[in-house]
């Protein structure tokens, strides 16, 4: 499978009264053409600030990639991109759909508009065209009489619809790579199905690559062929789907795991969840960040950082436990 997206050596660091919180700490990744693949973690783990710096939106400042990072994007880097070329790629070739449809969406402009809007700056159509196309999309993303939607306001639909049309406008220029940074917060169990549904029909008739952001792993499994673990600005595991799900090996992906609802669990059974929080990351440990939370624990973690080790198939994970054991054998 050729790579659309290669994510090298990613650090990036916001400066702020208490000093420099260093977001995003040392991350590689890639995604492939025709792929979907899942970056899952807590909250403040860095996912939407690495989303963020694929698209470039990281300002100075208060926001900053540091030297050596690389994003290169079907071969050319991201981070070079100014004028012109940085227009084409944001919402033309690499689209993003926010977790907050509400606050993403401008207020006083129709939705028909908004598309219409989006669909002109990246092609060469009339408004009359773009009008058209943006109807014809807003009934292919599932919304019924998609004509007189296309001329209310946001705050006239429903959380799901507002969702609906945030994947209207990022897939109205045809994109190459989509970003979904949690398409599916704030939204009913249901409507969560059918807009994780919605991305699987358009990646099937669209070939978009799909970055899927969440912290829920129990919409991961239906969708995303690889999955990407990360924890405290790193990533700590990733492999296959089938991987991450059944075979996985560090601590804090199995934490995950076990705090995902089941349809096994006894009435009022206690719901099992990770115990304290995560580190301050404007004094990153010195060893690997999940050991304060780990059982596992032993004084090398709190000591020194794991290496990457590969686990077989495409598996990787960062783990002095896995290390510790492989060299023991």
């Amino acid at each position: 499978m050729a790579e659309l997206l290669k994510v090298e050596n990613l650090r990036v660091s916001y400066h702020t009264y208490a000093g420099e919180i260093r977001a995003v700490r040392d991350v590689s990744f890639s995604v492939g053409e025709n792929e979907i693949v899942a970056i899952v973690g807590e909250s403040g783990c860095g996912k939407s600030v690495t989303a963020r710096s694929i698209l470039g939106l990281i300002k100075k400042p208060a926001g900053e990639i540091k030297t050596g990072s690389k994003i290169d994007f079907n071969g050319e880097n991201v981070l070079s991109f100014s004028g012109k070329r940085r227009q084409n790629y944001l919402g033309g070739e690499c689209s993003i759909v926010f977790q907050d449809p509400l606050s993403a969406l401008n207020p006083t402009m129709r939705i028909g508009r908004q598309i219409v809007e989006n669909i002109l700056v990246h092609r060469s159509i009339s408004r009359n065209e773009a009008m058209v196309e943006a109807v014809r999309i807003l009934g292919k993303v599932g919304i019924d009489d998609p004509e007189r939607r296309s001329r209310q306001y946001p705050h006239e639909l429903s959380g799901g619809m507002r969702q609906r049309v945030m994947i209207a406008i990022a897939f109205s220029c045809r994109p190459k790579l989509l970003i979904a940074d949690e398409p599916t917060t704030a939204l009913d169990v249901t409507i969560q199905s059918r807009v994780i549904e919605l991305l699987r029909e358009l990646h099937r008739e669209t070939k978009t690559s799909i970055i899927l952001i969440t912290h829920d792993l129990g919409i991961v499994a239906g969708i995303a062929e690889r999955v990407y673990v990360m924890y405290a600005g790193k990533i700590v595991e990733s492999g296959s789907t089938s991987n991450i799900f059944y075979h996985s090996q560090h601590p804090y992906t199995k934490a995950l795991l076990a705090s995902v609802p089941r349809m096994t669990m006894a009435n009022k059974e206690p719901l099992p969840y990770i115990i304290g929080t995560p580190p301050d990351l404007a004094v990153p440990p010195a060893g690997c960040a999940f050991a304060p939370r780990c059982k596992h624990c032993m004084n090398i973690c709190v000591e020194q950082q794991p290496e990457p080790v590969a686990y077989g198939s495409g598996h990787t994970l960062s783990c002095w436990l896995q290390s510790l054991e492989d060299a023991a054998l």
